[in-house]
């Protein structure tokens, strides 16, 4: 049984057309797929430097998020003159305490707003 030039075309055109179709998904969902992973897991660094780098004392501290079970990590600096007073400073989105901290003068800031308590 011989297929009609009509039905070759017809399924040259289809293969072609689900082949344009899987084609272009791969090229827009994968580049798609391999960014949000980046995005939603980014890579997690340990700060290069802390603040006993700007000749503070402080703590570590650390709680874990029980809806995520992911464990925060932190430093607590102390005032010297100690009141109901906290300045709690954050990093942005896919940061770490690197960015505030990446060298010993970047931690200078620490110590101005620590002397300023």
């Amino acid at each position: 049984m011989s297929i009609s030039r009509k039905n070759k075309i017809f399924i040259i055109t289809l293969s072609s057309t689900g082949f344009l179709f899987l084609l272009t998904a791969a090229v827009i969902f994968i580049p798609v797929k391999i960014v949000s992973e980046k995005l939603m897991n980014p890579e997690r660094k340990s700060p290069l430097y802390s603040p006993d780098a700007a000749g503070l004392a402080y703590e570590e501290m650390q709680f874990t998020v029980p809806a995520d079970n992911i464990t925060l990590k932190g430093w607590i600096i102390p005032s010297e003159n100690p009141d109901d007073r906290w300045v709690i400073m954050s990093h942005g989105y896919r940061a770490n305490r690197n960015n505030w901290y990446s060298s010993p003068e970047s931690t200078d800031f620490l110590k101005i707003l620590h002397d300023r308590s």
